[in-house]
């Protein structure tokens, strides 16, 4: 068995004259990155689930809950306030969505919004550390067998911020130009758990590792956790990472990609 993650370039410089195929941020439905009381960590990269939106998807109760964070926020606030609401977060999500997993500061929910200025197959997109691929290529790979946890991409910007058009695609003079076909988001879930041999351990409180300040590079990984399920995941411990199988590296070799290098993953215990 081998695996590899997509070597990370999201600090990466483009000149000005590089027109980025695919750019994305995220929805603004985000928790509020606070320091640690624990471990004091105050950055750490975090999990975006792209199938559920608190505000929109919870149930009453939920929204209302999601609706304090900004009271709890540690900037000018008491953290110790929400600290005690992230707790009560997480138990609420892990009944409403138990496929959310890993809810760390900064984690963020509901799909992407894309800036396409010309068609590539498979990209790592301008914001970081996402996948997409457009729907055919989805639809190819899933008919060979790999098994991919996709969702719906929206594209940016509609101007009068109310539309959630997601054939909505601008080029970089702002002119609305039709999309060849949708994109999707490639989900990675976390799932495998670092290898026992590395270093770092995960804050109970936060969620953070605390080995350092290397959010991206991949770690090692324990052998039996890696899932059978999904050709793409992350580790719980370095969900900055995506990682795959090699059947996924082997199947977009061809394909006109924007950003996808590979580096072979340790695997151990």
């Amino acid at each position: 068995m081998r695996i590899f993650a997509v070597r990370d370039q999201t600090l990466k410089c483009y000149p000005d004259d590089v027109e980025i195929p695919i750019d994305a941020f995220a929805s603004s439905t985000s928790i509020p990155l606070v320091d640690c009381p624990s471990c004091g960590r105050g950055w750490g990269s975090s999990v975006r689930y792209p199938f559920f939106r608190p505000d929109k998807d919870g149930s009453p109760q939920l929204k209302r809950l999601w609706r304090q964070r900004r009271e709890y926020d540690a900037i000018p606030r008491n953290p110790a306030r929400f600290w005690k609401w992230l707790e009560e977060f997480r138990q609420a999500m892990a009944v409403e969505c138990p496929r959310v997993t890993l809810i760390a500061p900064a984690t963020d929910f509901g799909p992407l919004r894309l800036a396409v200025s010309r068609d590539v197959d498979v990209a790592n997109v301008g914001c970081g550390s996402q996948l997409v691929a457009r729907a055919s290529i989805v639809d190819r790979f899933q008919g060979q067998g790999i098994q991919l946890q996709t969702c719906l991409t929206l594209l940016r910007p509609p101007r009068d911020r109310s539309s959630d058009e997601y054939l909505e695609v601008y080029s970089n003079d702002h002119r609305t130009k039709p999309p060849s076909e949708p994109y999707r988001e490639l989900f990675a879930p976390p799932i495998a758990r670092k290898a026992v041999s590395s270093h770092g351990e995960l804050c109970s409180q936060c969620l953070r590792c605390d080995r350092d300040s290397d959010w991206t590079n991949p770690m090692p990984v324990l052998a039996r956790s890696i899932p059978r399920e999904v050709d793409l995941f992350r580790v719980f411990e370095r969900p900055g990472a995506i990682l795959a199988t090699e059947r996924f590296v082997e199947a977009i070799a061809a394909l006109e990609t924007w950003e996808m290098e590979w580096q072979a993953v340790e695997i151990d215990g």
